[in-house]
């Protein structure tokens, strides 16, 4: 194998683990923001206010309906 090909090499293997490592921080990400969604979800079915939803998540109603909106809208794209 060649210098060069040595290097293309590795450079390929590089770009394979930062493309995992990233798609693992997305994928916890995610998740994470699921989670949050579901929690505000509970919490509104169990008639409790913004206020408290917005103190115990971090996100307000305006934020959470864009973030509803957008997970909507990737589920809709997404290949089936």
């Amino acid at each position: 194998m060649t210098c060069g090909e040595m290097l293309r090499r590795e450079g390929r293997l590089e770009g394979e683990l930062k493309g995992r490592q990233e798609g693992r921080l997305k994928g916890r990400l995610e998740g994470e923001l699921k989670g949050r969604l579901e929690t505000i979800e509970g919490l509104l079915r169990a008639g409790v206010g913004w206020p408290v939803i917005q103190s115990a998540t971090g996100i307000d109603e305006q934020t959470y309906r864009g973030l509803k909106g957008n997970i909507a809208h990737e589920t809709e794209e997404a290949p089936r």
